[in-house]
């Protein structure tokens, strides 16, 4: 079936097929000067940074977004996001008698566009590292299991971890001004802190008889007792900011499309201690065996 109509959008035109049980087809069709590019239509606000610059920004308050002229306003879900990761892993490994021995290090850049859910009007100004980034990673782990007498039956092992903090976005306290994307500085241009973990275990072994034993285990978590925080975690939020408003006569006060940033003093500051290597920590075990 086609169909034409005649509306104060204009012309349209579309099909119609219907097909057994309840399955049906609708294709229409829009003029394309009757289409309108999806993108936002908003009102500018200026953003003054405490460094005396000042930018015309997007107002959040005021945002109209048209995928199709025919309806009003409706969320649109999409997979326009990409991700490009290239990396680099190079490992060693060793093996005596009583010795086992590891390296590997990874130099990696993980990029990605469209993630998050600020300005969905550009997108390519979410483009920079993903919050997964991770430029160098080593790790190193050992094992030793001395054969000699008055060691033998003990393990000596350690793993140490040293690597580069994940990226993060300096924000405005409000979605008001701009997305609450600061202007003037890339997407995830800042760093989190990283980490640096040394992991030392000593267990001991006995054998009660052909079929049962007992292993004692005591394990030392962040032997040097670095701060290591979780990644990703910090606060993020680079500016606190204060509307402008005018004062009326009756003592209330008009708002103003201009926002003064002030600094946010803990701006960067991680929020959590990772598990267990966040500080020095001890685990006591015993294991039986059958």
């Amino acid at each position: 079936m086609y169909t034409h109509g005649v509306s104060l959008l204009g012309n349209s035109n579309g099909v119609t097929r219907q097909a057994n049980g309840n399955f049906g087809f609708d294709l229409n069709l829009v003029p394309p000067d009757q289409q309108l590019a999806f993108g936002g239509n908003f009102t500018q606000a200026t953003a003054n940074l405490p460094n005396g610059q000042s930018y015309m920004v997007p107002e959040f308050e005021a945002i109209d977004g048209f995928l199709n002229p025919n309806f009003s306003a409706i969320n649109t879900v999409d997979n326009s996001g990409k991700s490009v990761y290239h990396g680099m892993l190079i490992s060693l490994r060793h093996q005596a008698g009583q010795f086992q021995g590891a390296m590997a290090y990874t130099f990696s850049k993980t990029i990605d566009q469209g993630a998050g859910y600020m300005n969905q009007f550009d997108q390519a100004s979410r483009r920079g590292p993903s919050q997964l980034d991770q430029t160098h990673r080593l790790v190193l782990s050992g094992l030793w299991s001395p054969g000699f007498r008055g060691l033998r039956g003990f393990t000596f092992s350690s793993v140490a971890t040293i690597a580069t903090g994940r990226p993060y976005t300096g924000v405005f306290d409000t979605a008001n001004v701009n997305f609450s994307l600061v202007p003037g500085e890339g997407f995830n241009s800042f760093r989190g802190p990283g980490v640096r973990d040394l992991d030392l275990s000593v267990a001991r072994a006995f054998k009660l008889n052909e079929r049962l034993g007992l292993k004692f285990r005591i394990e030392s978590f962040d032997v040097f007792n670095h701060a290591n925080f979780q990644q990703g975690a910090v606060d993020n939020v680079q500016y606190t900011t204060t509307e402008e408003c005018t004062p009326q006569p009756d003592g209330s006060c008009t708002n103003l499309p201009v926002w003064d940033a002030t600094v946010n003093s803990d701006f960067g500051k991680p929020l959590f201690a990772a598990p267990k290597y966040g500080s020095r920590n001890l685990q006591l075990s015993t294991r039986f065996e059958f």
